[in-house]
């Protein structure tokens, strides 16, 4: 939030605001959500559909303290219906190497999961529901959930739902790659891909160029 403050006190008639993060300059307006609640009854409501599991799998990005609210808000909410629950974590580094969140997901399955929570971004999750449909043509299924977007599809029935984050007009959003390392960006692109992407997912292609520009 530091670059945001020093431009806010250089441009005044600038409005300016960050996500995910808070800043201590009243003249950055922080936007912040409250990920560890939907997690906690995302995990309720997992722990309450598949009652005889006692092994819950997620896999995410990175380990920071934007992440560690999905992991432990889904973790408790598991635990407030099976308290004898526990847990295999893994994080792929990345927020676009599915085929390293696939393997993961390969992995928690031979490990006795059949519930994973695709913590780690709606591009890396890609790889867990790959694995998730492969799998269940095996006859050996495993469920999962994404976040940020909903990808349920009628093609993949292994992707129960997903954690979304309601409520902000895309009209004050503007993309941003600061959460990108150089290696992604060097293999998908800068915010080209971001507006690739948020076309892929749905958002109409005037909103998506205006998040790369206007906004």
């Amino acid at each position: 939030a530091d670059p945001f403050s020093t431009q806010a006190e250089q441009n005044p008639n600038i409005r300016y605001a960050v996500i995910d993060t808070t800043c201590p300059n009243e003249a950055v307006t922080s936007i912040g959500f409250k990920e560890w609640e939907g997690a906690y009854v995302l995990g309720a409501m997992m722990a309450t559909a598949f009652p005889e599991e006692n092994l819950f799998g997620y896999i995410c990005s990175y380990q920071t303290q934007a992440t560690y609210k999905y992991r432990y808000g889904y973790s408790e909410g598991v635990l407030s219906v099976n308290p004898n629950a526990e847990f295999m974590y893994n994080y792929v580094n990345s927020y676009a190497d599915t085929s390293l969140a696939y393997e993961y997901a390969l992995q928690q399955q031979s490990a006795g999961c059949t519930v994973i929570m695709g913590g780690a971004s709606a591009s890396s999750n890609a790889g867990i529901y790959q694995a998730a449909l492969e799998l269940g043509n095996q006859g050996k299924a495993i469920y999962t959930t994404g976040l940020s977007v909903d990808q349920t599809t009628e093609e993949n029935p292994y992707i129960l739902g997903g954690l979304l984050k309601n409520g902000a007009s895309l009209d004050r959003c503007m993309f941003c790659t600061d959460d990108k390392h150089l290696e992604d960006i060097e293999k998908d692109g800068h915010i080209n891909y971001c507006v690739r992407k948020a076309i892929a997912l749905g958002v109409p292609e005037v909103r998506a160029y205006k998040m790369a520009s206007w906004n």
